[in-house]
């Protein structure tokens, strides 16, 4: 952990995104809106604001990155992802941070401080929630919930695993063109960045840098869960942008889908390559790097993966001065 004191300039939050909604039509009810006070009747119908997205951001006292770095989150989940590990170590926000860079972390539509609609009379359809075994198997943290069986090597701190749950919040699985419209909002205000996304966000923001590719500097794919058509997008307009894809371990194993978004991704990633897009695929356990979770940004190894993302972004001359 590093101890010194770390240089704040600027800090605060904004909201991108969205836009007016009019709900008609239903019923007012009675309710009581504190402790104490009489009920009234609440007309739920009038005009509301629905489809934006909260961003956090810090600016450093002496920035060493050339561009801002934009955190993405995956599905169910916001952006405290990034900033504490379940055991309680410092996350990737903190670590990218005091390498010099300004940072933007979002909550993306329906999530978080960002906050959701009514459904179905805004969003069209209903919230997921994820069970404890969902996210066991799903995140490839072992092959048995019941027996918090791991997998050989595992490096997410199971003995957080509760206090990961805590964190998770509902998903809709009818947003992505809300999630996306906010993003290429954000992407416009901040003139040009670069990405840093895991999972879910990875595909929806693909699809904005696919349509965007003016305004990001380069692109960093942590175990995506999908990539974007582009049969008709021209993807060599992202000739001058960089991509790193991030892959942990046990693709393979258990009864989850991650094998076909391995391959999937891979392929989107070989028709980047075939276009002279700038691509560099790691897989960790192919460096000798095993055991690493979905969540490998909570892992137990996490810094050594930002320092390999840190060291990337030197090398395609994404900071001042090699740090």
């Amino acid at each position: 952990m590093n101890n010194e004191s770390l240089h704040i300039r600027d800090l605060g939050s904004f909201f991108v995104g969205g836009r007016e909604y009019e709900i008609s039509g239903q019923p007012p009810f009675e309710t009581t809106i504190a402790k104490g006070c009489k009920p009234s009747l609440l007309d739920p119908n009038g005009q509301f604001e629905a489809g934006q997205m909260y961003v956090q951001f810090m600016h450093h006292e002496k920035p060493q990155a050339r561009y801002p770095l934009a955190f993405i989150h995956g599905g169910g989940m916001t952006g405290a992802c990034w900033e504490t590990t379940p055991d309680g170590r410092p996350g990737m926000h903190n670590y990218f941070l005091r390498r010099g860079h300004n940072t933007y972390v979002c909550d993306g539509v329906e999530r978080g401080r960002a906050s959701w609609a009514q459904y179905p009379h805004i969003y069209d359809g209903h919230p997921q929630f994820r069970t404890k075994q969902q996210a066991w198997e799903s995140f490839r943290f072992g092959p048995d919930y019941a027996a918090r069986e791991v997998w050989p090597g595992q490096q997410f701190p199971v003995d957080a695993f509760d206090t990961f749950m805590k964190q998770a919040v509902p998903r809709w699985t009818c947003n992505d063109a809300l999630a996306e419209a906010a993003y290429a909002a954000l992407l416009a205000k901040l003139g040009k960045c670069v990405i840093l996304a895991h999972s879910q966000g990875c595909g929806q923001i693909l699809n904005v840098v696919q349509q965007h590719p003016d305004r990001v500097a380069a692109v960093i794919l942590l175990e995506p869960s999908g990539a974007p058509q582009t049969e008709n997008v021209d993807i060599s307009l992202l000739k001058e942008v960089p991509f790193l894809f991030v892959w942990g371990d046990n693709v393979d194993a258990g009864k989850t889908w991650w094998s076909e978004f391995y391959r999937n991704v891979s392929s989107y990633a070989d028709r980047l390559s075939q276009v002279q897009v700038p691509v560099t695929w790691v897989d960790l356990p192919k460096r000798g790097i095993r055991g690493n979770s979905h969540i490998l940004i909570m892992d137990r190894n996490s810094d050594d993966i930002a320092g390999l993302i840190q060291d990337w972004m030197t090398q395609q001359g994404l900071m001042h001065h090699s740090l």
